[in-house]
């Protein structure tokens, strides 16, 4: 699997943004490259590869498609190893809230600022279908603050809240079980 902290670069800038889709390029051009007779024989490299955004719970689950489609455009199709795209958190820091916007209601979530420890209701902004345009950085229009993971039940009863693990696993090993 590879993890790719989309939004994270999404937040951080232009530059950020275009320097993550350069690694992402790299990383799809090396599993794209034609394998030698000796590895085919040998059953050597990646049998399906996963690519990954983490923190989704960061965007309302209405953004997570989204979050997909551009994670998916920076990667393209690789031919070779089967791939597949996933939103994931390893740690569900949020849940799904709605914000007002200019008297408007707007898809939000909700969770405690690691900052300052308090709850926040936070409107992230949209997340592109595709890398964005120019015109996109000029606006600040994605924000990401950070969350406080939740609390865990010490006996461990309710085990620890994701967000797409489960699929992604089922994915790479699922059929190895």
């Amino acid at each position: 699997a590879v993890l790719v902290d989309v939004l994270g670069a999404l937040h951080a800038g232009q530059a950020a943004f275009e320097d993550t889709a350069d690694a992402l390029a790299a990383i799809a051009r090396a599993l794209r490259e034609e394998e030698s007779w000796l590895d085919r024989l040998l059953g050597v490299g990646p049998e399906r590869v996963a690519f990954a955004a983490t923190k989704a719970d960061h965007v309302p689950s209405r953004q997570r498609d989204a979050l997909a489609a551009l994670l998916d455009s920076l990667v393209g199709t690789a031919p070779g190893a089967p791939s597949s795209v996933h939103v994931i958190a390893s740690v569900r820091c949020t849940e799904d809230d709605v914000a007002t916007l200019e008297g408007r209601p707007v898809a939000a979530v909700r969770g405690v600022l690691l900052e300052n420890g308090r709850s926040a209701r936070v409107y992230p902004g949209e997340v592109p279908l595709r890398p964005p345009e120019p015109g996109y950085w000029a606006h600040g229009f994605f924000r990401m603050p950070e969350f406080q993971p939740p609390r865990l039940d010490p006996t461990g009863a309710t085990g620890v809240p994701h967000l797409g693990l489960d699929t992604l696993l089922a994915r790479l090993i699922g059929d190895l079980l």
